[in-house]
């Protein structure tokens, strides 16, 4: 369970800032996929080839939400040469994780991404499910962790527990529990079994009874988790 969460702690957690204008995703994972010896002008020569390889083979995302495809229906020539000339997207052109893992699929990038979205007044990042085959990571596999603030700034998180290591961040983590993420809404639920949902982010882990041959093998067998209930607060 530890890995649904990232504390906003600067001790522990550490993020690159980039450049904003509606780019602030698709920098995040260019500069995921270089090095530190990235400059702004290379940043956006990748950024253009990537909005021209989403706008060349646009019949390949067709099966995207109505939202990202739009967004995508705007990158027309002018738009993505004004992005070559150092301006950026405008409200409903901008990048988004639905946009951007289906650029990673179908342009065989070989690379994982595991999103976080800010959970507002709790101090702390929740993990969004981002696609449907999300799984612990191998060892020798590519790994980036973005996370989305409350504002929608999205950063890059290059400093991680335990020790900036993906692999041991989830190799014990259950890829049932994360919250489910729209394009057009995130709905903050996590679904635990197909077709129910418990809201996480807004739980806390209670007892049901201190007696072990009671209570717990019943509704873990039915909820399909281990000796946890949970409980959520009211929304005020």
């Amino acid at each position: 369970m530890s890995a649904i969460y990232l504390d906003i702690d600067p001790n522990i957690m550490g993020i690159l800032e980039n450049q904003k204008r509606g780019l602030c995703l698709i920098s995040a994972f260019i500069q995921g996929l270089g090095d530190s010896r990235l400059t702004p002008d290379m940043i956006k020569h990748e950024i253009v080839k990537a909005m021209e390889f989403v706008n060349k083979h646009e019949y390949f995302f067709t099966d995207m939400s109505n939202t990202s495809f739009t967004t995508i229906s705007t990158w027309t020539d002018n738009i993505i040469e004004h992005v070559n000339n150092g301006f950026g997207l405008h409200p409903g052109q901008f990048w988004n994780i639905e946009i951007l893992e289906n650029y990673i699929v179908h342009a065989n990038i070989a690379v994982r991404i595991y999103y976080y979205i800010e959970v507002e007044n709790q101090n702390k990042y929740v993990l969004v499910r981002t696609r449907e085959n999300m799984e612990c990571p191998t060892e020798n596999m590519k790994i980036l962790i973005i996370a989305e603030k409350c504002n929608h700034h999205k950063v890059l998180v290059n400093i991680f527990p335990p020790d900036n290591n993906a692999y041991e961040r989830f190799r014990h983590f259950d890829f049932r529990i994360p919250i489910e993420y729209k394009a057009s809404m995130p709905n903050f639920f996590a679904s635990i079994q197909k077709n129910m949902f418990l809201p996480v982010h807004l739980a806390r882990v209670v007892p049901v009874t201190h007696f072990g041959a009671c209570g717990y093998k019943c509704f873990s067998g039915v909820l399909g988790i281990s000796l946890f209930l949970f409980k959520s607060y009211d929304i005020q």
